[in-house]
């Protein structure tokens, strides 16, 4: 690796280990600015670029798939990654996981944003997809996301960030602050439908046990056989929540449950 004008310079080496991935060919020292570009198949040198120039080059993705329970797949947003490429981004990551909206600690959640790196774009179906979470701690999360330097990409959503950074004085500020209210009103309607889904579904079991129909929600044996053989290995309540993908109440009912089938047997 050689430097040119406080840029660093990959050599023809080092440029052949990067196939296939982002890597780390500039540094500004002033700025301590670290930008990535693809794998290139010839050496070159970027001496005579702009740190502009570099930071337009490529678009980096990672795109967030989120369904609520083990039952459902994850099939239909497969299509994001395809819909990612198309629009010319490198896909950096992609996290998947089953579990609730209305729970932040969600482990690729989670692991997606301590990946984030200043200016990727978070990509999902639906904001609904991110949080069901109640607004206050919906913006919360956002903020961790924007925090890393990231923004959002989501259908649906008018994303109105380049417009506004193209704007200055009161242009800028009106653009910002119509951002602002659209991304609180999509995260709020998020929330809005999962209350309604839970209160119909309260509804639905009340009906049900009126007509001496309702036999319970069926247990879901995969999760709880996780859950137990993770605290067995000694893990705790909220360690073990995190890796089941579940709430620490669910982890605590059904070790409880497990503890007491012990002690009858």
């Amino acid at each position: 690796m050689t430097e040119k004008n406080n840029i660093r310079v990959l050599g023809i080496n080092e440029t052949k280990k990067a196939v296939n991935r982002p890597i780390l060919i500039a540094k500004n020292k002033t700025a301590n600015l670290h930008l990535r570009l693809p794998f290139l198949a010839i050496p070159f040198t970027i001496a005579k670029l702009t740190i502009l120039k570099l930071a337009t080059i490529m678009k980096i993705a990672r795109i967030y798939e989120r369904v609520s329970t083990s039952e459902q797949d994850l099939t239909r947003q497969a299509a994001l990654e395809s819909m990612a490429r198309d629009n010319g981004f490198y896909i950096a990551g992609i996290y998947k996981e089953k579990a609730s909206g209305a729970w932040a600690n969600r482990p690729e959640l989670l692991r997606m944003i301590a990946d984030l790196q200043p200016g990727d774009v978070v990509i999902a179906e639906k904001i609904d997809r991110i949080s069901r979470l109640p607004l206050p701690e919906a913006e919360k999360l956002i903020t961790s996301i924007r925090k890393k330097g990231a923004r959002l990409s989501i259908p649906g959503i008018v994303d109105l960030a380049d417009l506004a950074a193209d704007s200055a004085g009161v242009s800028r500020i009106v653009l910002e602050s119509v951002q602002e209210l659209l991304l609180k009103l999509a995260l709020q309607t998020a929330r809005d439908d999962y209350e309604l889904q839970r209160a119909r579904q309260r509804q639905g079991v009340q009906l049900a046990k009126a007509a001496g129909k309702y036999t319970g929600r069926k247990a879901d044996s995969a999760t709880h056989e996780r859950i137990i053989t993770l605290r067995q290995s000694g893990l705790t309540i909220e360690r073990t929540a995190l890796l089941a993908g579940c709430s620490i109440s669910q982890v605590k009912r059904i070790w409880a449950i497990h503890q007491s089938k012990k002690l009858k047997d």
